[in-house]
């Protein structure tokens, strides 16, 4: 098996990948998940819970609920982590678990998304940049898609078998 510096070194044009897999040709839209499991920013955190749970998810987007401009809008993040924090916390106060809270409490505002046609180098780029392990796609502010750190491992691999 050649190092890419010898395959470089080599000038061997069977080791380039062809153009269309450079990491700066894959656009977002082309890999995305478009059926994305996510949450209402008033549901509770025990219904959180148990969405994450029951389909296996770290974590998932979290859309508005009031209003008719926020409805449908993403507004945050409810990872794993998140819910972990209320629990130390709730642990630390000697309280029992807050189930009824709502998720627009919890859930991560913080967000980096990127669009249709961000390129996969530049997702890349944010998730070792940002340590998140997942990215929504929008449309404006609009969810439509995903894209997790497996997803662009699915790629990196595609590439290789190019």
């Amino acid at each position: 098996m050649r190092t890419m510096q010898e395959g470089i070194a080599a000038g061997s044009a069977s080791v380039r990948p062809p153009p269309s897999a450079r990491p700066t040709a894959i656009k977002a839209k082309a890999f995305m998940t478009t059926n994305v499991v996510s949450l209402r920013e008033d549901q509770t955190l025990g219904e959180a819970i148990k969405l994450l749970v029951s389909k296996k998810l770290s974590g998932v987007p979290v859309l508005g609920a009031h209003g008719k401009d926020s409805r449908g809008k993403l507004v945050g993040i409810l990872s794993e982590f998140d819910c972990m924090k209320v629990l130390v916390a709730s642990s630390f106060h000697q309280e029992g678990m807050p189930a009824m809270r709502p998720v627009s409490e919890l859930m991560s505002t913080d967000l980096h998304s990127v669009t249709p046609d961000t390129d996969l180098y530049s997702i890349a780029h944010i998730f070792t940049t940002k340590r998140i392990r997942r990215v929504p796609v929008v449309d404006g502010d609009r969810l439509v898609g995903l894209i997790s750190r497996r997803d662009v491992m699915r790629v990196m691999g595609d590439m290789l078998r190019a």
